[in-house]
């Protein structure tokens, strides 16, 4: 396993065990393309609609730091 991929999975798989545990997502096992054994995730209703959420926060995030680098950009 490449150091990459190593720091992918300390990063990714913890974060999906909170995500599973917090009912936004749910997981179930299966097998890859590659035949391998695999856990297959997909979003709940709740996971759906904290998804909406912090997209909607995530735009007016954006769009205020817009505004902003606009109003420097005239300086």
């Amino acid at each position: 396993m490449s150091p990459k991929s190593d720091v992918w999975q300390g990063t990714l798989y913890p974060q999906l065990m909170k995500l599973e545990e917090d009912g936004y997502i749910t997981g179930s096992w299966g097998v890859s393309e590659n035949g391998q054994r695999a856990k297959f995730y997909r979003l709940t209703k709740p996971g759906r609609r904290r998804l909406a959420k912090v997209a909607q926060d995530w735009q007016q995030t954006t769009a205020i730091l817009a505004k902003f680098l606009a109003r420097e950009g005239t300086r």
